[in-house]
């Protein structure tokens, strides 16, 4: 299987402006940026794996997600940081889905191109280059990469920290993936996305947030 961003192209499932935190003064002029998120993806382990795919062990199954924002700066604007959490939780109660595995995991440097990588019968992400013989599920990633450090595996809750770079303003779509663990006897996983982005200014940096009414409908239900 081969999951490229022009064959599953990203739905935006929300789009606006943050806002700053409440009592925080914004300086006159200022404007906080303009975000997009998009609908996560999902595709089940047996998809994923194809003819490959065996019952795990104990119960448990597999699944990977993608998750994508873009930033939208105006102007002058410069985003300095942005955080991406994804919380996962049971859509009918019982033990909690926890992530196996991420990608971007960290990143030191700034990253521009085309890279692929590889989801094998272990459901880990590896470089093609290590897994090609045994990679089931190909993906090609075409973006920037900023300087990223992520966390969060063998936890229900993952994030994602974006740093901007002289060479590579924080601006643009970014799109990320987890392989999602579910216990013995979860069907479907709700996830919900929460996104902040720190910007610039001239009385120092001021944090964005998503609105408040808006926040509580960035949920949905994968299986």
């Amino acid at each position: 299987m081969l999951i490229d961003e022009s064959l599953y192209p990203v739905e935006i499932a929300w789009k606006g402006e943050l806002v700053p935190p409440s009592g925080v003064f914004v300086p006159r002029g200022k404007v906080m940026p303009k975000v997009s998120i998009g609908k996560p993806d999902w595709w089940a382990g047996q998809k994923i794996l194809g003819e490959a795919w065996k019952a795990p062990e104990g119960g448990y199954s597999f699944g990977l997600a993608r998750f994508a924002f873009s930033l939208r700066p105006e102007g002058r604007q410069e985003v300095r940081r942005a955080e991406l959490v994804v919380e996962f939780q049971p859509e009918d109660g019982g033990a909690i889905p926890v992530a196996f595995d991420l990608v971007p995991r960290a990143e030191t440097e700034e990253q521009t191109g085309t890279f692929t990588l590889g989801i094998g019968p272990d459901f880990k992400f590896s470089s093609v280059d290590v897994t090609l013989a045994k990679a089931e599920t190909t993906i090609n990633l075409h973006r920037v990469f900023p300087v990223i450090t992520a966390d969060g595996i063998g936890e229900s809750t993952v994030r994602w920290v974006f740093a901007s770079r002289p060479a590579h303003p924080l601006v643009g779509s970014q799109i990320v993936y987890a392989v999602v663990e579910l216990p013995p006897g979860v069907e479907a996983v709700r996830v919900s996305l929460m996104l902040s982005a720190e910007m610039t200014t001239g009385l120092g940096p001021i944090k964005g947030l998503l609105p408040k009414d808006e926040a509580c409908y960035l949920s949905w239900t994968l299986k």
